[in-house]
């Protein structure tokens, strides 16, 4: 059984023909299911729990990573053993990770529900899919967009409880998926094949410009990786942090790894 959750944005006219689209596409592959709307009375995890509750074994997000962020961490949070799908309505680092094309394309790996069983990262209640960004910017976008050398942090933090960094960084990535912009960016630097959400690891890479031995030289790019279990920040008012494409409102404390603990649809492009 199929169970859609459309987020409420999904109405504006401008997404009506890739919504009828999906209606039309859903039902050729025989796998229509049950639709709910999301309204300002109808919150997405009241539909997905509700969806949890009546039995369904296939809950599907249509939207954005916002969309995909709240039903993912509902079926995680309830421990109910139903598998998580996407469709993407615009640009989505959710989908990307998990490798479902746009609209009513995603449609047809929805059918076939390949299903893979990951890890998933953990800030407090909130669970995340791909990565938690702390970065010193101050605005919520990709881990590399154009930075100068002044806009860093000092960042500090904890691995396992072991050892104990201080740095000054341009962002700090937590990771337990990759996604294809850092793939794209470090593949001549880190074995990223080493990096799955299987393994019950977290891979933390911090990143800095560092001003080459001549002013001709310009900036090179220094790098960090690391890995552990558990991840202990120091309180840093100044950091801005964004937890699978979206910003939460204070650096949290401490981020975990929880095992197996979602069941994830995904399309042949996915990033792990």
């Amino acid at each position: 059984m199929y169970y859609y959750i459309f987020d409420a944005y999904t109405k504006e006219l401008k997404f009506q023909r890739d919504v009828d689209r999906i209606h039309l596409k859903l039902a050729d592959l025989g796998i229509d299911g049950e639709k709910a709307q999301v309204t300002p009375i109808r919150r997405v995890s009241d539909l997905a729990i509700s969806a949890i509750k009546s039995g369904q074994e296939n809950i599907i997000a249509v939207g954005n990573d916002n969309t995909a962020h709240r039903v993912l961490n509902i079926i995680a949070r309830e421990g109910a053993n139903i598998n998580f799908g996407f469709i993407p309505l615009g640009a989505s680092r959710i989908a990307e990770v998990l490798g479902m094309p746009q609209a009513e394309a995603a449609c047809f790996f929805i059918s076939r529900k390949r299903v893979e069983k990951v890890d998933l990262g953990k800030v407090g209640k909130e669970y995340f899919l791909s990565s938690l960004e702390i970065k010193g910017d101050g605005k919520s976008g990709g881990i590399f967009s154009k930075l100068k050398k002044s806009d860093t942090i000092l960042c500090e933090f904890k691995c396992d409880k072991d050892y104990k960094v201080t740095t000054e960084v341009q962002s700090l990535a937590i990771i337990n998926i990759m996604d294809s912009e850092l793939k794209n960016k470090f593949s001549d630097r880190i074995n990223y094949k080493c990096i799955n959400p299987y393994d019950e690891i977290l891979n933390v890479i911090s990143w800095t410009l560092e001003q080459g031995s001549n002013k001709q030289s310009g900036f090179s790019l220094a790098l960090s990786f690391f890995s552990a279990k558990d991840v202990d920040i120091a309180e840093n008012k100044e950091a801005k942090c964004v937890l699978d494409g979206i910003e939460l409102e204070k650096v949290p404390s401490k981020v975990t790894v929880v095992k197996d603990k979602l069941k994830v649809i995904v399309g042949p492009k996915r990033t792990f």
